[in-house]
């Protein structure tokens, strides 16, 4: 029996390859392998999605529980962190004077943004604290004998000086609730959340109590934490996830509501004990998965997370009913393929075939064909088929091909003489410019003017030999640095040796840099150079400068030493951040191309450098 049932296939098999015909025998043999393989495929993925549906559900409910719980406890964790390193501050620390402490909290309000207010109240009525204004600034308040027992709001201006804002009068931390809830809990306590007036952000206050090593009371550190990136966080969670997420603590008391205007599921929220637990809601099912909080603080808080179970099967069923339609839609569609292809496209192919394969080598790149090549490309062009208009877009698109060739060739050609002509009287104008700086500095009786003007002329002149190197080198987007150095360190050997002999050396890597940071290194060049030749030399008979030009993996270093007298290296710092025209520019020459400027002084010369991003 097994050998007749056996028999039926083989026979159907022989029948559609013993006729012969090409057409036959491959469309069958195709449409049946694809039928069958269309059909297994859509049984096993309709499986596999149902299966991998429950899997999903479940797996997606703990994963966004435990992505919530992990966001929840990284940002409240983060910032409670610092409540016990003020702690251990004043502790073990160094005792620190009142006074100090407004600043202190200021700087740790800027190592943490999420974090309003950082204060400390004292057992002695003594009080301080740096709030975040609305504006990004830093309001700093300090209560105590000082104060006369008020709380002083104050800034400090740009010079340094004190601004005095506002006056709270009688305050007395010992008196807040913050600070008697903080000394009856005894360890971490929070306060309700509330909302800023000035902006509508959600806060909530940590307090800790701050203890002797007698055990007495020193007072209690408080930090306001800025709720609004972690409801934003977690909102964002709920909606890529299409759930609800609901944190609240032991009470009820909730604190932050994610739950998409679904106000019925709070009701429903499940203990920590539950674990994942599915529940019906107006006979939808949910998953529900509540987390307990702890972290530092022992009054834990619980953290919810619900799935609704029906936007995962809809989906399903959208999903299988689509599937089945594409499956039959792409069984038709590969079954007209495959009679088309063995009916009507095969001798065709092979012909088209045989002259893409005789196409030279030459052909191939300057797109023109030999004789015999061509009578064949118009046979199958001639064809009334598919294949013969495929051929015959073909010999239109060579066409259009060589005619964009050679509208390119010439487009460039023109292009090329255009960026030379503008780089040439780009260069032409600015040594005209020079040149009328000189006139006019030849013509001035005033010293400083004359000083002034000679140095515009040689930054000029340092911009007008960028456009001049450009148009005489091979590429217009980068400026050869090394010849283009050698040529600026001449120049300014020239015109500086006219008063003491000078010698600038120049040390460079094959560096090409476009214009618009070409430029500005010129300009430092020149203002460095001009610094080096005026202050560097005096009591010198001569003197010698070396210029370099480094490339390493990331960065650039463009230095200028001297071997002058120097200066005193403690003043360093204050001649590179010093507010004159010379420092001006060149801090705002370095800022132009991302740099860092260093300064090295000493009896042997001065070395200014400058490392910016390659």
């Amino acid at each position: 029996m097994i050998h007749d049932l056996l028999r039926i296939p083989k026979d159907f098999f022989l029948h559609i390859f013993s006729r012969g015909k090409l057409k036959r025998t491959l469309f069958g043999t195709f449409f049946l392998l694809l039928a069958i393989v269309f059909s297994v495929s859509w049984f096993f993925t309709s499986r596999g999605l149902r299966s991998f549906s429950d899997a999903s559900i479940q797996d997606l409910a703990e994963r966004s529980s435990r992505l919530v719980f992990e966001q929840f406890s990284s940002y409240l964790d983060s910032n409670i962190t610092l409540l016990e390193t003020n702690r251990i501050l004043f502790e073990y620390g160094p005792a620190i004077h009142p006074d100090e402490l407004p600043v202190l909290f200021g700087k740790e309000l800027e190592s943490f943004p999420a974090l309003h207010i950082v204060s400390a109240g004292f057992a002695d009525g003594e009080y301080a604290e740096a709030q975040r204004m609305e504006d990004g600034s830093i309001r700093y308040g300090r209560a105590g004998k000082e104060t006369g027992g008020d709380l002083v709001w104050f800034r400090y201006t740009p010079e340094g000086t004190k601004e005095i804002l506002d006056r709270r009068t009688s305050y007395d931390p010992r008196k807040r609730p913050w600070y008697e809830s903080a000394i009856a809990a005894g360890q971490i306590s929070f306060s309700d959340p509330y909302n800023l007036v000035s902006t509508g952000s959600k806060v909530i206050a940590a307090s800790k109590p701050l203890y002797s090593e007698q055990g007495k009371v020193r007072g209690v550190l408080t930090v306001d934490i800025l709720l609004d990136d972690i409801i934003k966080t977690v909102g964002e969670l709920a909606d890529e996830f299409n759930g609800y997420v609901l944190i609240r603590d032991r009470d009820g008391k909730l604190i932050i509501n994610a739950n998409r205007e679904e106000p019925t599921i709070y009701s429903f929220a499940p203990d920590p004990s539950a674990g994942l637990k599915t529940l019906f809601i107006n006979g939808e099912p949910y998953r529900f998965l509540t987390l307990e909080y702890q972290g530092r603080i022992r009054s834990s808080w619980l953290i919810t997370v619900a799935l609704p179970e029906t936007a995962f099967r809809s989906q399903l069923r959208s999903t299988l009913s689509n599937l089945s339609l594409v499956y039959m839609v792409a069984l038709f569609l590969f079954s007209l393929l495959v009679y088309g292809i063995v009916s009507a496209v095969d001798t065709p192919i092979r012909q088209f075939t045989a002259l893409v394969s005789r196409l030279s080598l030459e052909a191939q790149h300057s797109l023109a064909f030999s004789k015999e090549e061509e009578t064949l490309l118009h046979t199958i062009a001639d064809r009334k088929t598919e294949l013969g208009s495929l051929a015959r877009s073909f010999q239109g698109l060579l066409s259009q091909l060589q005619a964009t060739l050679d509208s390119l060739k010439q487009s460039l050609l023109d292009k090329d003489i255009l960026l030379k002509e503008v780089h040439h009287r780009v260069k032409n104008n600015l040594q005209v410019i020079a040149s009328l700086l000189h006139l006019e500095a030849d013509n001035s009786d005033d010293n400083q003017t004359r000083e002034i003007l000679l140095e515009l002329e040689e930054k000029v002149y340092a911009m007008a030999m960028v456009h001049e190197t450009v148009y005489t080198s091979d590429s217009f987007s980068a400026v050869p640095m090394a010849s283009y150095l050698n040529r600026l360190a001449e120049s300014l050997e020239s015109y500086h040796s006219l008063f003491i002999p000078l010698f600038i050396s120049v040390d460079t890597d094959d560096i090409h840099l476009p214009l618009d940071r070409a430029i500005p290194c010129a300009l430092i060049l020149v203002e460095l150079v001009t610094n080096a030749f005026k202050y560097a030399f005096n009591g010198k008979t001569e003197g010698h400068i070396q210029i370099t030009l480094k490339s390493h993996d990331e960065f650039f270093t463009l230095a200028v030493q001297d071997d002058g007298c120097g200066f005193d290296p403690e003043g360093a710092e204050g001649i590179s951040k010093s507010s004159g025209t010379g420092s001006v520019i060149m801090q705002g020459l370095t800022e132009q191309i991302k740099g860092t400027l260093a300064l090295e002084t000493g009896p042997g010369g001065t070395k200014v450098s400058i490392h910016f991003p390659r």
